[in-house]
């Protein structure tokens, strides 16, 4: 408040000055000149104006500078009287916000231990499901071993009893083979027992039949 009551003083002080400036002072020389140019009662008359003006002047500016006071005194209360206030909310403010940090605070804290519940938990089950995997990578490896094995066994077991179908097959093509020759002769020993059975049918037909035609002739005859 001192401070803006100096600037207000230092500022009509500046006014007084100007004022006083105007008020043109002359020399030894230009009074002598003066007091030929005015009677006493004249320059008597301007200084009177002359003084009734900075009375005047002064007048005005102590009114001023009083004007100036109250409303520096009315803006200091104003002033003072926000200050109050911005103060009483800065500390409702910090206490506000001190009392949202606090719970930041808290709720980080639970965060943060709800997070390292959450990491143990993991963990664990991280290790457990390792521990599954390894055991369960243990028993595939041993079956895969057991499948490599049964296949390398159904290979071998293929090979041999291929070699046995594939000697069976040859014995069967050679049992084939013969039967085929047995059967070929056999056909052919009954084609041709067949084409003598037919000749000899043929020489009995023909005998029966000039039997035939002798015993009709001899009941020709005989009739007769």
């Amino acid at each position: 408040m001192s401070l803006i009551k100096s600037k207000q003083i230092r500022s009509l002080d500046a006014i007084q000055v100007n004022q006083t400036d105007d008020m043109q002072f002359v020399s030894a020389s230009d009074k002598a000149n003066f007091s030929d140019k005015y009677t006493k009662k004249e320059v008597d008359d301007k200084l009177t104006d002359a003084r009734g003006d900075v009375s005047k002047q002064i007048t005005d500016i102590t009114t001023s500078i009083t004007n100036v006071n109250t409303k520096i005194d009315e803006d200091v209360k104003t002033i003072n009287a926000t200050t109050v206030d911005l103060q009483n909310q800065i500390n409702t403010n910090n206490t506000t916000i001190t009392n949202e940090i606090t719970d930041i605070n808290t709720s980080i804290t639970k965060v943060d231990t709800k997070i390292d519940d959450d990491v143990k938990t993991i963990n664990a089950t991280t290790s457990d499901l390792q521990n599954q995997i390894n055991v369960n990578n243990t028993n595939i490896t041993k079956q895969i071993t057991d499948i490599n094995t049964s296949i390398t066994n159904v290979d071998t077991k293929v090979d041999e009893d291929i070699k046995t179908i594939n000697a069976t097959t040859t014995d069967l093509q050679n049992q084939i083979n013969v039967n085929n020759t047995n059967i070929t002769k056999q056909i052919t020993d009954i084609n041709t027992s067949i084409t003598n059975v037919d000749t000899k049918v043929d020489e009995d037909i023909k005998t029966i039949n000039a039997t035939t035609t002798d015993l009709q002739n001899q009941i020709n005859v005989n009739n007769t």
